[in-house]
């Protein structure tokens, strides 16, 4: 939510690229505000937290904003034994940035999910990785009831 207090956006040049190709400005546009440049990031650094994709690294490179890093993993670990995390994992350590993980398995309170809903305001809730989400439509409103592995479209 890039209207929040203290928040800030950074475009990586990966996505500039892409925006700028297919001529999706509108995209960025809502985020103007609080956009962040790479000429910035170094003096934010100390004081901030980055939402990090490995695609990003050479722009926070080319930024010098990398000095006193750390890194905290939050998804299940054995993504860092796939070819993918093998090479994140090697990436950060050529830049002596600790890999610190804290990964949650996902749980979550009604009241922090309640929240969450409230925030992001959804069309459609759709629950997944719980046991029991027939008793989500008792907390949410427009919640939609998928099983596993079942595919729908999301642009309805």
């Amino acid at each position: 939510q890039s209207d929040w207090p203290h928040i800030a956006v950074y475009v990586p040049q990966y996505q500039r690229i892409r925006i700028k190709r297919s001529s999706r400005f509108d995209l960025i546009d809502p985020h103007k505000t609080n956009r962040v440049f790479v000429e910035r990031l170094e003096d934010l650094a100390p004081r901030a937290a980055m939402l990090f994709r490995p695609a990003m690294l050479r722009d926070l490179d080319h930024a010098g904003c990398l000095s006193g890093a750390r890194a905290i993993w939050s998804q299940w670990d054995g993504y860092l034994k796939q070819e993918r995390g093998l090479t994140l994992l090697a990436e950060l350590e050529t830049r002596g940035i600790p890999l610190d993980h804290a990964h949650t398995s996902g749980h979550a309170s009604i009241p922090d999910l309640k929240r969450l809903a409230e925030a992001i305001q959804p069309k459609v809730l759709v629950p997944i990785h719980t046991y029991e989400p027939e008793q989500f439509p008792a907390h949410f409103q427009a919640v939609s009831l998928k099983n596993d592995g079942e595919w729908w479209d999301v642009a309805t």
